[in-house]
């Protein structure tokens, strides 16, 4: 049974269990009929099917919902896939451009419903337009699915959010070339992968005219599955680049992934938009993991936090390593670690007035550089305990400094062992055997007469 579930119509769908006869039964809710009451039914076969529109988003709304491209420039959106009762990758295609215009993306991924689309016009392209179509079909050959265009331009609409009153459906995309434009961007592609729980600066350039110094707003297109990216950077007046902030989970997607970068400024007296380049940005698992000990110590003194070192790809050269999350007045300095570095530890300085209390979130920025650039890692993550010192005991008298002993030196003796390192647990067993003890010193009872 159904009511109402697509529109006013009733929609279900029925899997025959065996080849039979079977009765479907209509009943008006209100449980009324007549000789004006009327019904159609329909059976139709379930077959896969996709439909192909430009998302409305923020970054693409109705009036950007056309391509146009400069002349000798490129203009990029996303087109998104509603699939259907199938699963698998997606090649795409457009029949009807624009002349000089061509086409270009990736298959969009089998767990995605969008993929960037760039368009790029010839330098002499003619200035003119077409209603093209976009299509899409099955990567695998043998799966015989494929799809057209099919938007839905909203013609009167309520409040945002609310009705859209009267809407048409097109199966046709507007793409047209326009005058050459002032500027266009480009982005220098990373050497270097964007790895898990890592960041990584994208540098973007734009190529002016001599004479068109506008500021160039730049947006992100597309980001992979687990990257993060700033909303928007901006190109200042009169330069030519700028670093856009890149950012990936621990579960982004790893792969090689093609993006793409959105510029807009104003030429005359409107907005123009242009695109980058698609270009490769590789996401990868981290090169180092990091176990890290808990840390704890008195205000004003020093300790330190130990780090394993478990390395997945190797890497060449020094890599420097930090404490990030640390509180105020506590410090650390920065370390160089290799990739023979199995184990290291960090110096952990306090004040006497630093911060007591369990402060957690700590964890480690690693910076490794390869081909010349950095790849950068958030990883570990630990906590310090800072506590406040035992008050002295009452009437002790300082402690002589102890002479250092004269040791004989003696020839070809071997060096004595290392000193075992206490784990963490041993550290604080031994650290409440000396509260304890202090604990009972105040409050054992004074002989008599020591008071004075």
């Amino acid at each position: 049974g159904n009511d109402d579930a697509i529109g006013p119509d009733s929609y279900f769908r029925f899997t025959a269990p065996e080849d039979k006869e079977y009765a479907l039964s209509l009943t008006d809710h209100l449980g009324k009929g007549g000789p004006n009451y009327a019904y159609r039914i329909e059976f139709t076969p379930v077959q896969p099917r996709v439909t192909l529109s430009i998302p409305k988003v923020a970054l693409f709304s109705q009036e950007r919902q056309t391509i146009v491209v400069p002349r000798g420039n490129r203009y990029a959106t996303l087109v998104n896939a509603a699939r259907a009762d199938f699963g698998g990758e997606l090649v795409m295609a457009a029949e009807g451009l624009a002349p000089g215009v061509t086409m270009s993306a990736e298959n969009m991924a089998a767990n995605l419903d969008v993929v960037p689309v760039l368009f790029e016009a010839a330098a002499d392209a003619p200035v003119a337009g077409s209603l093209a179509n976009l299509l899409a079909r099955h990567a695998d050959p043998a799966q015989k699915i494929a799809a057209g265009f099919n938007q839905v331009v909203e013609l009167s609409t309520g409040p945002p959010g609310q009705s859209v009153f009267w809407h048409h459906d097109v199966d046709r995309v507007a793409v047209a070339v326009a005058q050459e434009v002032p500027f266009a961007i480009r982005i220098i592609e990373p050497k270097v992968p964007l790895v898990q729980n890592g960041a990584m600066n994208l540098k973007v350039v734009a190529e002016r005219k001599p004479d068109y110094k506008a500021p160039i707003t730049l947006q992100m297109l597309f980001n992979p599955p687990g990257v993060g990216s700033a909303s928007s950077v901006t190109i200042p007046e009169g330069q030519t680049e700028a670093l856009y902030p890149l950012n990936a989970n621990g579960g982004a997607q790893v792969r090689k992934w093609k993006i793409a970068v959105i510029g807009q400024a104003t030429v005359g007296n409107g907005p123009v938009w242009v695109s980058s380049q698609l270009a490769t940005l590789e996401i990868a698992p981290p090169f180092l993991a990091f176990a890290m000990e808990k840390g704890a110590v008195e205000q004003g003194k020093q300790t330190e936090l130990f780090c394993k070192v478990q390395q997945s790809t190797p890497f060449e050269g020094p890599a420097k390593v930090r404490l990030v999350g640390l509180p105020n007045k506590v410090t650390a300095p920065e370390l160089d670690i290799t990739k023979d570095t199995k184990e290291f530890a960090f110096s952990v300085a306090t004040e006497k007035d630093s911060p007591p209390g369990q402060h957690k979130n700590i964890f480690c920025q690693l910076v490794i550089t390869q081909n010349g650039e950095p790849v950068l890692h958030n990883v570990g993550g630990t906590e310090l305990r800072v506590d406040v010192p035992l008050p002295p005991k009452a009437n002790e008298p300082p402690k002589p400094a102890a002479a250092a002993p004269v040791v004989e030196k003696k020839p070809d003796t071997p060096p004595p062992p290392m000193e075992k390192r206490l784990t963490r647990l041993e550290k604080l067993r031994l650290e409440q055997e000396e509260r304890a003890k202090a604990a009972n010193t105040a409050d054992a009872p004074k002989p008599a007469g020591a008071a004075k």
